[in-house]
C-alpha cells in the first residue's frame, strides 16, 4: 500500500510541473501560460524569461512581429518598476519584433508600447486574423 501511495504522489507531483499550454512563434519565442492563466506571456529562450512586463492575455503574430493585448503592464521610469492595474474595460497593446528582441522587456528597442489607439489599429491591419490564447 505504501508503495502504491508513493507512486501516486510522485505521478501527481511530476504532472504538476508541466501545467500549461504553449504555442511556438519562431525565433526562439513562445506564447504560453504556465501553472496559471495569470502567467500568460510571450517567453524567450527555454520559456522562463517573460517578454511583456505584467503579461498579456492574448496575441496575434506574423513571421516577424507579435501584437499582444492585456489588462496589466509595468510602468518603468528611470528608477522604478511597479505593476499597474487598470479598469476592466481597458487594454494595453504591445508590439514585439521577434528578430530584434534582446531580452530587456519594455526597455528593449524591439518592444513598442503601450500603443496608442491609432498605433494599435495600424498594427491590427498589418497583422491580420484573430487574437489567440496559448494552446
Amino acid at each position: 500500500m505504501k508503495k502504491a501511495l508513493g507512486l501516486l504522489l510522485a505521478a501527481v507531483g511530476l504532472s504538476a510541473c508541466d501545467n500549461g499550454y504553449s504555442t511556438e512563434l519562431g525565433d526562439n519565442m513562445t506564447f504560453a501560460w504556465q501553472n496559471s492563466l495569470d502567467y500568460t506571456n510571450l517567453y524567450i529562450g527555454n520559456g522562463t524569461e517573460p517578454v511583456i512586463p505584467g503579461g498579456c492575455d492574448s496575441a496575434k503574430w506574423n513571421s516577424r512581429y507579435v501584437l499582444t493585448k492585456g489588462r496589466y503592464w509595468r510602468y518603468a521610469d528611470n528608477n522604478a518598476w511597479q505593476l499597474t492595474s487598470v479598469p476592466p474595460d481597458s487594454l494595453f497593446y504591445f508590439v514585439v519584433d521577434k528578430k530584434r528582441y534582446q531580452g530587456r522587456q519594455e526597455r528593449d528597442p524591439a518592444v513598442q508600447g503601450p500603443l496608442t489607439r491609432a498605433q494599435q489599429l495600424d498594427w491590427e491591419k498589418r497583422i491580420p486574423g484573430p487574437y489567440q490564447v496559448p494552446e
